[in-house]
């Protein structure tokens, strides 16, 4: 993670590692009023909660870029990740919230 306040630049090691707690104390961290934090999320329900934009990569190239609702949607999650999903409201915090699921093992040809 890059985080820029003001003229100040650190760097953030990634969160992957810490336990989800101390993954979500870093991420409401990072959102703090007047930071600005360019971080490469794996959880695409962290990056819902918690992105004003995000980049979507798939083979190294931009498969979509925007706020999170708009890019996103089961449907896209699906084509770009061969997985079943849905987007939602968290039922605590309200913020975007996305579940994944394996795909049907059943519908495959």
């Amino acid at each position: 993670m890059l985080i820029l306040n003001g003229t100040s630049v650190g760097e953030v090691e990634s969160s992957n590692h810490l336990d989800v707690g101390s993954q979500l104390l870093l991420l409401d961290l990072i959102r703090s009023p007047g930071l600005t934090a360019l971080a490469a999320l794996h959880d695409l329900g962290q990056a819902a909660a918690y992105a004003d934009q995000v980049v979507v990569l798939r083979d190294g190239r931009g498969a979509g870029h925007g706020p999170p609702l708009e890019v996103l949607t089961s449907t896209f999650i699906e084509e770009v990740f061969g997985v079943r999903a849905h987007v939602g409201p968290h039922p605590i915090t309200g913020r975007p919230h996305i579940s994944v699921a394996s795909p049907d093992p059943w519908s495959r040809s």
